[in-house]
């Protein structure tokens, strides 16, 4: 497994519900990029449908009810700003500590967003994907206007090239 670390993992921009599908498709075509859909939004009570290019690092979210933390602040930000970029994940080696260090900065960084079973975790994402095999993520807060989360994301390795 590889985790990556120290750099920006992926981006996110929030969408409506009814646009997310052409703007998935939209820089699918654009960038030359597969996107996952790592939600069931027919499952009853889903908060999000969520679309995301592990290659690309490209992630759309249509919150769909207000049921979490992050649907909410999702839902805030179509509100106040209509579509559009959200913010990024940064990559980190261990999310505990980054934010602890990010708190003692001043920064409101929540605790992991996800289970904290690693069991539950590896179980929901091996539903949708196999180029990702765990992901922990804490929202820190915002940076000059761009909302900030860190991010422990392992990703299964690239097959090795044989020539």
């Amino acid at each position: 497994m590889e985790v990556a670390g120290n750099r920006i993992d992926h981006i996110i921009w929030i969408v409506r519900p009814e646009n997310l599908e052409r703007y998935v498709d939209e820089a699918a075509r654009l960038f030359g990029v597969e996107f996952e859909r790592l939600s069931d939004p027919a499952i009853p009570g889903a908060s999000k449908d969520i679309y995301i290019s592990f290659d690309g690092g490209l992630e759309f979210i249509a919150p769909l009810n207000s049921d979490d933390f992050m649907a909410r602040k999702y839902l805030e930000f179509l509100d106040e700003r209509g579509e559009g970029l959200y913010g990024f994940v940064f990559g980190v080696g261990e999310l505990g500590s980054a934010v602890a260090h990010s708190r003692q900065l001043g920064y409101p960084a929540t605790d992991c967003l996800q289970s904290p079973d690693p069991a539950v975790r590896h179980a929901y994402l091996a539903k949708y994907t196999t180029r990702c095999t765990d992901a922990q993520e804490a929202y820190v807060g915002e940076l000059v206007g761009t909302h900030v989360l860190f991010g422990e994301l392992e990703y299964a390795r690239s097959p090795q090239r044989v020539d």
